[in-house]
């Protein structure tokens, strides 16, 4: 197999698409946001049919209007309003082409032009005539409208229309100058039309409002159904990695090093595993400090880079004093030269733990959690370190008592060199796929910025509830991350506020000159955002990054679940960084 670097994607243009055309309510109705949106596409493309039905009816009727008789001024007011309603259908049939364009004025005065034409049609050729039949048709269309007010609008203006009309010449208030004269129909007869035609024609645009709704639920419903899915298997191959990460360490293991003493620590039992190195409880014996004490693996212990690592780890965390990262306190070696570093021990939950048992976090949560690992990003960042591998699991919640906590980086600085579900291998790219920004996935240079895509994306995680990215293949991961963005985070969690959304389109900008600068300044985003005060300048530059690359949609992460094995296409696997 080929290695190398990952080719980055070509810059497509952003082509028109029916989903930003809409405007949207509320945070809380994004489900019924999106039924509506895609309802519009449903709309213009049958706009545009019956635009060009009704363009063809219409011009066969003036074609044929010089056979007709009737009142010459009238017959001239019905020719006029013919074709402008000919050319009203070729114009709505020439704008439907683009669901964009077809937008609820279009509609509004589309309907308005027809319900003017039906007045001059059914006064011209009789209200006794066949000519409420074809208003029936326009009733069916214009009653389907996803312009509720204009489509009832436009409904019974027309029906009122034709029983005002039909009223006035039963009661001789204007004469009956239609083609199809009823002057010799008797007065029951008259009456009989007048009163069943507007009921028949009510009713029609009743049935055809009634089955629009009813089509709307189920789009909503199927849509809610596709947003619950996404999230549940999102967050059970999460759940399912950690899982089997957990199976192969289980919690008081004794290992290689247990009960002995290694430098100034007593060793005690295994706490945690990780790609390169095992992690044991130790207390000091001559400070009587409690550690967690991480030793470079045996198959490692021989390998230079390994090691320098180790060291590498020592000197920047050594001289590192935030409270917002793990304390180092000691480096060394044991008898047999194997490296291992002394850290301070903390009590509590990752915040890979929290998310599985709560799914998502509150905003003042996130915020929390954001300030405190920002600052520990800008101080890391100022020492000249670059974490290349921020992720829930990486993010300790420390229990301070008296119920507070306090939030800590762990394993900073260290490539782990586990492979499968975990974190990728040693070489051109570290980190951890679903967190990871896509120059670090291609294998291309990496800094600061890096890691705050990887604290956006985990404020998207603990904010949406679900990971931004999730796949079964370790390269289907890595082709999202470098291909395609992540579900759009309203479409997930509905009561998102937009503003936060915007904020999560910086934070996890593909291009990362339009990220933000520092974690400082994304916090300080966040919480602006959550009171709806973000600014414009920010606002504008998400709706920058999302022209450039939008937001996946729930439809197309749906149709990725529906797929056997969710993998990158194998003409692009070899040339995955290894």
């Amino acid at each position: 197999m080929k290695t190398g670097r990952m080719q980055r994607a070509p810059t497509v243009p952003r082509t028109e698409t029916p989903f930003d055309s809409v405007a949207s309510g509320s945070g809380s109705n994004t489900v019924q946001r999106l039924g509506s949106r895609w309802l519009l596409v449903e709309e213009a493309a049958r706009a545009r049919t019956f635009g060009i039905a009704l363009a063809m009816l219409t011009l066969v009727a003036l074609a044929l209007l010089p056979v007709l008789g009737g009142t010459p001024w009238l017959k001239a007011v019905f020719a006029g309003a013919l074709l402008s309603l000919a050319g009203m259908s070729l114009y709505v049939a020439w704008r439907a082409r683009s669901p964009l364009r077809y937008t609820p004025a279009l509609f509004r005065t589309f309907g308005a032009v027809a319900v003017s034409t039906s007045y001059a049609a059914q006064y011209y050729l009789g209200v006794f005539s066949p000519t409420p039949l074809a208003i029936t048709l326009g009733l069916v269309f214009f009653g389907q409208g996803t312009d509720r007010r204009g489509a009832l609008t436009i409904g019974i203006t027309a029906v009122s229309g034709y029983f005002v009309l039909t009223g006035l010449i039963v009661l001789g208030v204007i004469p009956d100058l239609g083609v199809v004269d009823a002057t010799g129909t008797a007065p029951t007869a008259k009456v009989f039309m007048l009163v069943l035609v507007p009921i028949v024609q009510g009713l029609t645009l009743w049935q055809t409002w009634a089955n629009r709704m009813a089509l709307h639920e189920g789009i909503d419903s199927a849509l809610e159904v596709q947003r619950v899915a996404v999230q549940q298997q999102s967050r059970f191959e999460e759940v399912r990695r950690e899982l089997e990460a957990k199976l192969r360490l289980a919690e008081g293991d004794e290992g290689r090093y247990t009960g002995e003493r290694i430098g100034d620590w007593q060793v005690g039992p295994l706490i945690g595993r990780g790609g390169m190195g095992d992690v044991y409880r130790a207390e000091g014996v001559e400070s009587r400090r409690l550690a967690a004490v991480k030793f470079l693996r045996a198959q490692h212990a021989g390998d230079a880079t390994s090691i320098r690592r180790f060291e590498r780890e020592w000197q920047i965390a050594s001289q590192l004093r935030s409270p917002h990262v793990v304390q180092v306190f000691d480096y060394g070696l044991t008898d047999d030269g194997v490296p291992y570093l002394a850290m301070e021990l903390l009590s509590g939950r990752s915040l890979g733990d929290v998310l599985r048992d709560g799914g998502s976090m509150s905003g003042a949560q996130v915020h929390e959690l954001a300030s405190a690992v920002g600052r520990g990003l800008d101080d890391l960042h100022a020492a000249g370190v670059i974490h290349r591998d921020i992720k829930p699991q990486n993010i300790f919640r420390v229990d301070a008592g008296a119920g507070r906590h306090a939030w800590r980086i762990v394993d900073f600085g260290i490539a782990r060199m586990s492979t499968g579900h975990g974190t990728l291998t040693a070489g051109d790219v570290v980190g951890t796929p679903a967190y990871m920004a896509p120059e670090q996935a291609s294998g291309d240079e990496v800094d600061e910025r890096t890691d705050l895509y990887a604290l956006g994306a985990v404020l998207y995680r603990a904010l949406v509830g679900s990971p931004p990215v999730f796949a079964d293949q370790f390269a289907a991961a890595v082709y999202q991350v470098v291909f395609s963005r992540p579900t759009r985070p309203r479409d997930l969690n509905p009561t998102l506020h937009r503003q936060i959304e915007a904020m999560l389109s910086v934070a996890m900008a593909p291009n990362p000159e339009l990220r933000f600068a520092t974690g400082g300044e994304m916090a300080a985003a966040l919480g602006k955002a959550m009171r709806g005060e973000l600014g414009s300048a920010l606002r504008r530059r998400a709706r920058s990054v999302d022209g450039d690359r939008p937001w996946r949609r729930l439809d197309q992460a749906a149709r990725q679940l529906s797929r056997p094995e969710r993998r990158a296409p194998d003409e692009l696997l070899d040339t995955l960084p290894r």
